[in-house]
């Protein structure tokens, strides 16, 4: 039986990553129910189709819901808020047995509706699968505990010629993974780094994928020149737009980074001497300008939480990351290295001297003559 008790849980997380990109600011569940050795209902969490992933499943059910098992994903919720408390739902229902992933962490539930579960007279058991789940809502848990965004850094190690046009890539792999995020926010303005097209390439990934929520694409005035030729898709996404800067106030065009035409979207005035932003509502297209100053990474999550933006990916080149820090404070880290398979890019990582840190379930993909490195920065607060 333990095996298809594994069977029925792993089930559940399959039907939660269904709603990759599509269920933030709330997390991926997915749920199972089972009778007699037979999965008898089951649903997943899509935001826009209001009911949680135990009502769908409840549903298919039916009658051999009651005296069954439901095997989640996450705590079921207990609390009302889009939709009535799923703990009510499974109580009526008359689930006999609950086999729970992980705890949800928002203050709101966090064991309570455990606790009204095991009230009623359900058999509650936690934990089968509990580091694949916390993974699975990574993002989710960050936002919900510590109230800024879950921070996924990808730092392009080009090389040693400065002046060569950068031919990293990104693998689909790690588009797909972006697309997922809330927001992407871009670093990179080199001439060698904008040539390649990077920026455009987490941009589009940005702006294809489905979504209920209106993505957010930030970075840099240089940066941002990619989007000049999105302002189609960026209309039709109601993406907004922001710009991070330490332009003083004032009439925005006057400096020559904005132009009142082209693309619709909000313009964030960073402010870190002040420590404050504030959004301007507007319609601009973005320009290249000399404002090179970028605020802290702090100062840049607070102004994406203001926004409930729950993660995003930033982008930054090797010469010039200031603005993502100390790359051990990231959630997750992805290093573009050069070399066409595992041993070289671990070889010319060796090379610098900033890149001395430990990364956790590290994966390698490979794209054109670069390796893509991912991991989880082993001294994270947040692992």
């Amino acid at each position: 039986m333990a095996d298809k008790e594994s069977e029925f849980m792993l089930k559940a997380l399959e039907l939660a990553r269904r709603g990759a990109g599509l269920v933030s600011p709330n997390p991926m569940v997915g749920a199972v129910i089972v009778n007699e050795g037979r999965i008898v209902g089951e649903g997943y969490h899509l935001y826009d189709g209001l009911k949680h992933a135990e009502t769908y499943a409840i549903e298919m059910a039916g009658r051999e819901a009651r005296g069954s098992t439901l095997y989640c994903s996450l705590e079921p919720c207990c609390h009302y808020g889009r939709t009535s408390p799923c703990t009510d739902a499974l109580i009526e229902a008359g689930i006999a047995r609950a086999v729970i992933a992980v705890v949800d962490s928002n203050p709101q539930v966090n064991g309570r509706g455990i606790a009204q579960l095991e009230a009623a007279g359900i058999t509650v058991e936690v934990g089968m699968y509990e580091r694949e789940a916390l993974r699975l809502n990574e993002c989710y848990f960050k936002y919900v505990t510590r109230g800024v965004p879950f921070v996924h850094g990808a730092v392009i190690y080009a090389g040693n010629d400065e002046t060569a046009p950068d031919e990293w890539k990104p693998s689909q792999e790690f588009l797909r993974m972006v697309s997922e995020y809330d927001a992407v926010v871009l670093g990179c303005e080199n001439e060698y780094i904008l040539l390649s097209g990077p920026n455009r390439a987490l941009i589009e990934a940005c702006l294809s994928r489905k979504r209920h929520r209106p993505p957010v694409i930030a970075g840099t005035p240089g940066a941002l020149e990619a989007i000049n030729s999105f302002s189609q898709a960026i209309e039709e996404t109601n993406a907004s737009i922001l710009a991070i800067t330490d332009q003083p106030e004032g009439d925005p065009g006057e400096a020559g980074v904005l132009k009142d035409e082209g693309c619709v979207g909000a313009h964030l005035r960073v402010r870190p001497d002040e420590n404050r932003s504030e959004v301007i509502d507007s319609s601009f297209i973005l320009h290249p300008s000399s404002f090179t100053v970028r605020p802290g990474l702090a100062e840049i999550l607070r102004s994406l939480a203001r926004l409930h933006v729950t993660s995003c990916t930033i982008l930054a080149n090797s010469r010039d990351r200031d603005m993502l820090g100390d790359l051990a404070a990231l959630d997750k880290l992805t290093l573009i290295l050069p070399g066409t398979n595992e041993r070289e890019a671990i070889i010319s990582m060796c090379k610098w001297e900033d890149l001395v840190i430990g990364l956790d379930g590290v994966e390698y993909r490979h794209t054109g003559r670069y390796t893509e490195m991912i991991g989880y920065p082993r001294e994270s607060e947040s692992h």
